[in-house]
Parts: C-alpha cells; structure tokens; sequence
C-alpha cells in the first residue's frame, strides 16, 4: 500500500503546493496533537485543511 502512496506522491509536482514543498509527517501529528490537546477542546465540527495549499 506505501508503495503506491510513494509513486503518486512523487508524480505530484511541488509547485502545485503553495508552500513548493511536501508536507512532513510530524506536521500533521502537531494538527492531531493540538486537536487532542486540551487547548484544542474547543474546536469542533471543522474541516482542518493540513495540506500545505494544494487542492485537489
């Protein structure tokens, strides 16, 4: 399965992505993390767009 999610990660071109790079696993973790955390109690119902820019 990660082997298909490298081959489509590597034909996207980063200049599609806003920020012009890819995105690092530990950035999503700090949107999880904060989200778990208590000062994320208050977010509810969102849509959290973590994806740097890139709309597909």
């Amino acid at each position: 399965m990660t082997q298909s999610l490298k081959a489509k990660r590597l034909s996207l071109p980063e200049a599609e992505i806003a920020l012009g790079r890819f995105g690092e696993p530990s950035e999503i973790a700090a949107v999880v993390a904060f989200l778990a955390s208590d000062e994320g109690h208050w977010v509810t119902g969102q849509t959290i767009d973590a994806s740097g820019g890139y709309k597909l």
